[in-house]
């Protein structure tokens, strides 16, 4: 049997360590739109992921370039983080919106993580959004390309989740100071 330090080791190894360098990809790349106009800012992550979506099976071909095709992925997850909170960043207070977007993106990519990992070394089966999404592939390019909409799609749930729990904890938050304030 393996000891509990064994298996918190592992699991710091695998899940976060990587999401803890993401989510600093993350957080470079939020404050990098933040430069853009604002709706050029909210926009950016969806066409970028797109756009990096579309390149996926030509770097996929070449086995050379691993680390491209590795480097597809991070901007697809970071896409995927970015994209529900570039719209939901207005709700947060400017101060915070940083503060927000490291351990929010940490979060969901943990979750991620391991969601990947069970899937692998669980059933194989993959999510319902993985099937839906990639059954309409009639080739190898087409699959890659949808393989990697699908990741997008569920990274932008997940981070929709996380980012929504963290908007009502600041307003349940907020209310309750409210209240012991007497106002």
């Amino acid at each position: 049997m393996l000891d509990v330090p064994v298996i918190l080791l592992g699991a710091i190894l695998l899940f976060c360590i990587p999401a803890i360098l993401i989510g600093a990809f993350v957080t470079a790349f939020y404050f990098a739109l933040r430069k853009l106009p604002r709706i050029a800012g909210d926009i950016a992550p969806f066409v970028v992921a797109f756009g990096l979506t579309a390149i996926t099976p030509a770097y996929h071909k070449m086995v050379t370039l691993f680390p491209f095709s590795l480097l597809i992925e991070l901007g697809i997850l970071a896409t995927g983080v970015l994209t529900p909170y570039m719209f939901l960043d207005r709700f947060f207070p400017t101060k915070s919106r940083t503060k927000i977007v490291f351990p929010g993106s940490v979060i969901a990519i943990t979750g991620r993580l391991v969601y990947g990992f069970s899937g692998v070394f669980g059933d194989g089966t993959g999510s319902p959004i993985f099937h839906l999404v990639t059954s309409f592939a009639t080739s190898d390019a087409n699959f890659l390309i949808l393989n990697s909409i699908a990741l997008y799609v569920e990274m932008v749930i997940g981070a929709t989740v996380v980012f929504g729990i963290i908007n009502a904890a600041m307003v349940i938050m907020r209310l309750l100071r409210r209240r012991i304030a007497g106002h």
